[in-house]
């Protein structure tokens, strides 16, 4: 029998484990590999391009008045995504557990 609030939590603590817990492992192990992707592609993005790309932050902060102002709709564009993707897969763990469990 599987607790669909258990699923969640299990998501909150690992994305894709929750998933794993509903019976649907091959969800899990996919929601699981696109999350260290993406953590792999922020960390890549957040390191090595930040080097090459200082001269071009440089020159913007110099030449764009409203520089300060699309850096920052840039990060709650990001951010508002991550949360997205992070509610999906709560309401997903649910649903695969929910649909496991005997009772529903």
């Amino acid at each position: 029998m599987s607790n669909p609030w258990v699923a969640v939590g299990l998501s909150l603590l690992v994305p894709g484990l929750g998933q794993a817990y509903g019976g649907r492992y091959d969800r899990g192990f996919a929601i699981l590999g696109a999350f260290l992707l993406i953590l792999a592609l922020d960390s890549f993005l957040a390191f090595y391009l930040q080097l090459q790309l200082n001269d071009v932050w440089a020159w913007a902060a110099e030449h764009v008045v409203t520089f300060q102002l699309f850096q920052g709709l840039g990060l709650l564009w990001w951010l508002g995504l991550n949360a997205a993707g992070w509610a999906w897969v709560l309401h997903d763990a649910y649903r695969c557990a929910r649909r496991a469990s005997p009772e529903s």
